[in-house]
């Protein structure tokens, strides 16, 4: 579109995007450009409290997340979510934030920090996992919008990355 975008905004502290934003029915990018090199990887912190770690069941599938994630290191194929999903609750009780460096799993405990390497193009990233899915069997990551356009896979929907979790306590020192 011509003229002046609309610049981001920050909306009762927590979700990013204009303030007139509107959830469309179907998922996919957003209508503004969004800069993500303005954008910062997620920065592993110490989590205080329990992790959110309890077996639930989604579409039938019964899912038990584990309890440590210090070992997790995996490959397999990500998607993204974006619009469809913005500003509700994610798993965590957090509000999901498409403009925000953030991952769903199946079965990693919320929160865990992850870099995610993108092994078609070795971009990474590090992001916050704050939600559950995808719930689709080939899939083993759903990122937010922002975090699958730095890894360049959004015109491909789906990309083969690897994925290992970071111990925060080792990430700060």
């Amino acid at each position: 579109p011509k003229g002046p975008q609309p610049q981001p905004v920050i909306r009762n502290g927590s979700i990013s995007g204009p303030s007139d934003f509107k959830q469309p029915g179907s998922d996919g990018a957003p209508w503004w450009t969004v800069d993500v090199s303005r954008i910062p990887d997620a920065v592993p912190m110490p989590h205080q409290g329990s992790f959110k770690a309890a077996p639930y069941t989604v579409m039938g599938s019964r899912y038990f997340p584990i309890q440590d994630a210090r070992n997790y290191n995996v490959t397999g194929t990500a998607s993204w979510y974006g619009t469809k999903f913005h500003a509700q609750r994610t798993s965590s009780g957090e509000k999901y934030d498409m403009l925000a460096m953030t991952a769903a799993h199946k079965t990693l405990p919320l929160p865990t920090y992850i870099e995610v390497t993108n092994l078609k193009n070795h971009r990474k990233v590090i992001v916050k996992v704050n939600d559950r899915g995808p719930f689709e069997s080939n899939r083993i990551l759903d990122l937010s919008y922002v975090a699958a356009k730095k890894l360049g896979m959004l015109g491909h929907g789906t990309t083969r990355v690897h994925i290992k979790a970071i111990d925060p306590y080792q990430y700060l020192t």
